[in-house]
């Protein structure tokens, strides 16, 4: 795929590390339908290469053992589907746009555009088994996420963990 987003894109998308540098990138696709598409094109079918490490997982793990896929659009490109459960991490929108800002150091206009151009966690909400808000500190948001985890795993190893609510919205959602 690196060779196929400098196509589309330019060599001024490398970082001076030598990869693709994601805020470079981020700055021309987000907020820009078309050029996101190009990007989408240029990486290529990465669902595939997902499902394959899946299916590498189920072969290779014990029937008790656990992994975690953890995807920036997992519910959008299909990746639930291959889950027992899918959570969606959400927060505050000003919250958002000022961690990005800080993190990516961005400007507010930039940070806005880019979570302008994502889907909102409301409209994920209905594909995910559970929603975990992260609007405290990483501390308290690593204990909820412990919390969770412990019971999913211990429904999972009882048997009792419910089918997941993602397979139907994905079945509704492709019907039309």
């Amino acid at each position: 795929a690196f060779g196929r987003i400098l196509a589309a894109f330019g060599d001024d998308v490398v970082g001076e590390d030598g990869y693709i540098d994601r805020q470079k990138l981020g700055s021309k696709v987000f907020g820009n339908p078309e050029q996101m598409r190009r990007l989408t094109t240029a990486i290529g079918d990465i669902a595939a290469a997902v499902k394959g490490v899946v299916d590498e997982w189920n072969a290779s793990l014990g029937p008790n053992d656990i992994a975690l896929l953890e995807a920036v659009n997992l519910i959008e490109a299909g990746y639930g589907q291959w889950c027992q459960q899918v959570w969606l991490f959400a927060c505050d929108d000003e919250l958002a746009r000022s961690r990005l800002m800080k993190r990516n150091q961005m400007s507010e206009e930039d940070a806005a555009r880019r979570l302008a151009s994502q889907r909102r966690w409301q409209d994920r909400e209905p594909a995910a088994d559970l929603v975990l808000f992260n609007d405290g500190g990483m501390d308290e948001f690593r204990e909820k996420v412990e919390s969770e985890f412990t019971g999913a795993r211990d429904l999972w190893l009882s048997g009792k963990l419910p089918p997941s609510r993602y397979r139907q919205w994905w079945e509704a959602r492709n019907e039309g």
